[in-house]
């Protein structure tokens, strides 16, 4: 009978534990989905030929980015720095052609 009580209660802060982590996870889920959505938005945008708009989304994008580095990241950072660069050229603007340079030179 006290083992199952003190079973009861193993199982009762285990189950406490578990439910107050499940908010942190969410809230860092829903921070690095508004992160993409800013590359999102600027790769739908250079896509119709809003090329300055689209700018304004990937540097959105690269300021907010967090510092976590995964792999993902860093694959979205290099993409948004890429269209960015990209950009700059289709719209002709001086710095383009440093920001392609830069890029390769990564």
């Amino acid at each position: 009978m006290i083992e199952n009580q003190i079973r009861m209660k193993y199982i009762t802060v285990w189950l406490a534990l578990v439910c107050l982590a499940i908010p942190g996870w969410s809230q860092k889920s829903r921070i690095y989905t508004e992160d993409y959505q800013h590359f999102k938005r600027g790769k739908e945008l250079y896509d119709k030929g809003l090329y300055g708009l689209s700018m304004q989304e990937f540097q959105k994008m690269l300021d907010e980015l967090p510092p976590v580095q995964t792999t993902e990241s860093v694959v979205i950072k290099t993409e948004a720095e890429l269209y960015l660069a990209q950009a700059a050229v289709r719209m002709d603007l001086p710095e383009g052609e440093k920001l392609i340079l830069e890029f390769i030179r990564k």
